[in-house]
């Protein structure tokens, strides 16, 4: 039995087993036990439901997820519709989350009812190299365009989901300053690339505790680079009203979606839902796939890559192992790099972004020249020429002698060189692979 005070009107409801009357939007708006982020997903849910629904659910109330015939109507129109079957599932589970919270007579009239749908199996599926090209080339649109590029550049940054892209900027990048493309290769012709010697990190922490493991992330590798400056210029020519136009190299738009302390930003993220729900719907009918597709991908190949141990696969995702890193070119994250770019190499990231850039120039969606120096990076076919293991070693040593190199006092000026190991290292590969 009820124990406490109740309202007549209560009362009444519980004697007649009768459900009390309320629109699922006013509800939605006075929970207190939504979260304010809870509360902006669930209101953006019954805005993207409404789109999808005939004229006489413009208003939904308790009484359209309490009777029978409403409740299989709005399942069947939903699942008939063009909406992924995530997105179904996420608009029903909203509905049933409010019949449990306002404590309706029928609770979860969807799962209840087995009318929510299974989430497709195949959006979990890695992509291909295969499914990319035939993504390009059913590119009709520069937002088309726009949408694989984003995919790209989000896979290259090992499968970052896009609200975190959102909030990156200079200030969390590590190492190298943001300037310049990064070239693994570099030391094949260092007169020709020695510029490109340099790595950026950007470090991002992963949830709200300070003391959470932050996941240090190589941002420059010149695929990356290009893709994110097609993306700049892409997002200024088709969202003006939402591109960043400031000093900052990195920032992408003109909002966030984390303030520094990493709360959420309510205005930001509402931004970034309708920006993602275009991404995605593009993705998802050129490739099969939407945009957080992009993680299932890159750990797929992370975890079919004979390379990784258990550590360093978690350490490219960003998890904790058993020891921490001290310094971004400890041998722990140069391991994680170097599983990184193979995995790029693997997945056939240059020609793929040299592919997007050519159909991009080729059809008016890119309105900018590529420069001399991009051409030649994109003339390459890999990140890496060296083996894994004979990469690690050359790494390894230049680690060595950043930490401890070759000083001498000549003419009263103190110098550094190149341990001879690394310049023979490279005399050696070089000719390997040239012959």
């Amino acid at each position: 039995m009820f124990k406490g005070d109740i309202s007549i009107n209560t009362a009444w409801d519980l004697i007649f087993d009768k459900n009390p009357e309320g629109s699922i939007q006013s509800f939605i708006e006075s929970d207190l036990k939504l979260t304010a982020a809870s509360r902006t997903k669930f209101l953006n849910y019954l805005s993207g439901l409404y789109k999808h629904l005939p004229s006489k659910y413009s208003n939904l109330h308790y009484i359209h997820i309490q009777d029978e015939s409403s409740i299989n109507e709005i399942a069947s129109i939903l699942k008939e519709s063009s909406l992924k079957n995530s997105t179904v599932s996420d608009y029903l589970g909203m509905l049933d989350y409010v019949s449990r919270a306002a404590k309706l007579k029928v609770l979860s009239p969807f799962a209840g009812n087995k009318l929510k749908p299974v989430d497709d199996e195949s959006d979990k599926l890695p992509r291909t190299v295969q499914d990319i090209i035939q993504g390009m080339q059913g590119i009709k649109t520069k937002k088309d365009f726009y949408a694989i590029n984003f995919w790209l550049y989000s896979f290259c940054l090992r499968g970052l989901g896009g609200a975190d892209i959102c909030n990156l900027n200079e200030s969390l990048i590590k190492g190298a300053d943001y300037t310049l493309p990064y070239y693994p290769d570099y030391a094949i012709d260092s007169d020709y690339y020695s510029t490109l010697s340099e790595k950026s990190y950007i470090y991002l922490r992963r949830g709200k505790k300070k003391h959470q493991k932050a996941l240090s992330i190589l941002i420059n590798t010149f695929p990356t680079y290009l893709l994110h400056q097609s993306l700049k210029q892409l997002i200024k020519e088709e969202y003006p009203d939402l591109a960043y136009r400031g000093a900052d190299k990195l920032r992408l738009f003109n909002f966030t979606t984390k303030d520094k302390d990493y709360n959420d930003i309510l205005e930001g993220k509402k931004k970034w839902s309708l920006l993602r729900d275009t991404v995605s719907k593009k993705c998802s009918k050129l490739i099969g796939a939407g945009l957080h597709n992009t993680r299932h991908t890159f750990t797929a190949s992370g975890n079919s890559y004979a390379r990784l141990n258990d550590n360093e696969q978690r350490e490219l995702l960003g998890q904790k192992t058993k020891g921490a890193l001290k310094h971004y070119q400890s041998e722990a994250q140069i391991k994680t790099d170097l599983n990184h770019l193979h995995i790029l190499d693997d997945f056939q990231i240059v020609v793929l972004t040299k592919v997007l850039f050519q159909l991009g120039i080729q059809k008016g969606y890119i309105t900018k020249e590529l420069s001399t120096g991009a051409i030649d990076l994109l003339s390459q076919t890999k990140l890496l020429t060296f083996s894994p293991e004979d990469e690690l070693k050359l790494q390894q040593l230049k680690k060595d002698w950043e930490l401890v190199p070759i000083v001498e006092v000549i003419d009263g000026n103190i110098t550094t060189k190149p341990d001879s190991t690394i310049t023979k290292f490279l005399a050696i590969n070089c000719f390997y692979i040239f012959c």
